[in-house]
């Protein structure tokens, strides 16, 4: 069994009700963390977690919203400021992680450097098991340069999270027959431009996938309030949660 606990479920739109968004997944004994935008620390903590707690990090992409957290995670991994873990901790992420963990310790110096208690790995297209029988799956998605996706699989059940992405025919595929699709709807029908889904292409990739369960994050005000969001299955025939702030969901 999987658990998912939604610490934030919003966007870069600064809101009291929705942190940016970032998930914290419990699965065969481990926790993984996925993506540290502002406030996410204080909001695992709210869940009676604490930094020690995670197992493995991802991040999905370099946007302030899913990374600005990571900062002073890595103070307090140096310095052990509330985190006392011994093994290293694995940090995955998209092309390009290395380089933006090393800028980092450029400009912050020493205060970010985590040293040998953080293993940092790319993972781009491509699967590596973790834990016990804790197998990850990425995807490149159409988004920023370095965005990817992720998939999770333990003991027949399976978990995607989309990050950020526009419309992808890839995505759809890396998410077929999922247990449970955690899909970014960030923009209103007719918005263009953006590097984000709305309602309608969200739809499409849902008809393709097949998830059994279908929740949407990363949700700007103006596309929550949305007839599109509020009617969703009444629309497009399709049933989905709109994720809140530290709900959890059993994947079982």
């Amino acid at each position: 069994m999987m658990e998912v606990i939604f610490l934030g479920t919003g966007s870069g739109w600064p809101r009291l009700e929705r942190q940016p968004t970032s998930l914290l997944i419990k699965v065969g004994g481990k926790n993984i963390l996925i993506d540290m935008g502002p406030g996410i620390t204080r909001r695992l903590l709210e869940t009676k977690h604490t930094l020690s707690d995670i197992d493995y990090l991802f991040i999905s992409h370099f946007h302030p919203d899913h990374i600005s957290d990571f900062i002073p995670f890595l103070q307090s991994v140096r310095y052990n400021l509330g985190y006392k873990k011994d093994k290293p901790l694995l940090i995955i992420g998209g092309k390009g992680l290395k380089k933006f963990y090393k800028n980092l310790r450029k400009l912050f110096r020493h205060l970010v450097d985590a040293g040998d208690k953080v293993i940092i790995k790319d993972l781009v297209n491509k699967e590596i098991i973790l834990g016990k029988n804790i197998k990850v799956k990425t995807l490149r998605v159409p988004h920023n340069k370095e965005s990817i996706a992720f998939r999770i699989e333990y003991n027949g059940k399976s978990l995607v999270y989309s990050g950020d992405t526009k419309f992808s025919e890839k995505l759809a595929d890396f998410s077929r027959n999922a247990d449970f699709l955690i899909l970014e709807c960030a923009v209103p029908n007719g918005v263009e431009g953006e590097d984000h889904l709305n309602p309608e292409l969200a739809a499409r990739i849902l008809k393709e996938a097949h998830a059994k369960k279908v929740a949407f994050v990363h949700l700007f005000k103006e596309t929550e309030n949305s007839k599109e969001i509020r009617n969703f299955e009444k629309i497009y025939h399709q049933k989905v949660i709109i994720a809140k702030d530290l709900m959890r969901i059993k994947v079982k």
